[in-house]
Formats: C-alpha cells, sequence, structure tokens
C-alpha cells in the first residue's frame, strides 16, 4: 500500500468543515491507495483547531477555505 503526503493549495490556511462546522488550520494531505479491490485512492486532510486542540480528519471536499486568510 503505498502512502503519499502532498501539499493542498489551502495548506496552513483557516479552514470549515462543511459537515461539523468546526474550523481550524490544514495541516496537512495524505494520499493513499485504498487496500478494497477496485477502489481508487483515499485522500485525507488533517485539520488543526484554532488555538491548539487534537488534530480531526476529514476529506477535502468536507473543507472550505475561509475568506481573508
Amino acid at each position: 500500500m503505498g502512502v503519499q503526503f502532498s501539499p493542498h493549495p489551502a495548506q496552513g490556511k483557516r479552514v470549515r468543515s462543511r459537515s461539523t462546522g468546526r474550523v481550524g488550520v490544514l495541516v496537512g494531505q495524505l494520499s493513499r491507495r485504498s487496500g478494497l479491490p477496485g477502489c481508487g485512492p483515499v485522500t485525507e486532510v488533517y485539520v488543526r483547531p484554532v488555538g491548539g486542540g487534537v488534530e480531526w480528519v476529514t476529506t477535502p471536499d468536507d473543507i472550505e477555505v475561509l475568506s481573508g486568510d
């Protein structure tokens, strides 16, 4: 299973999760091959809460960049 860290255009910017409304800073993106036959790659983004705390993982489609950043 190949794993690749790739830059995301919003890396270092404040983002909001569309599904939860949580706000944080996008700190990384990870792409890996799915272990399931016939499935494409899986991409996850890692977001750290503003002010610190535990990072959370979501999909790139779930985030929106906040204006002014």
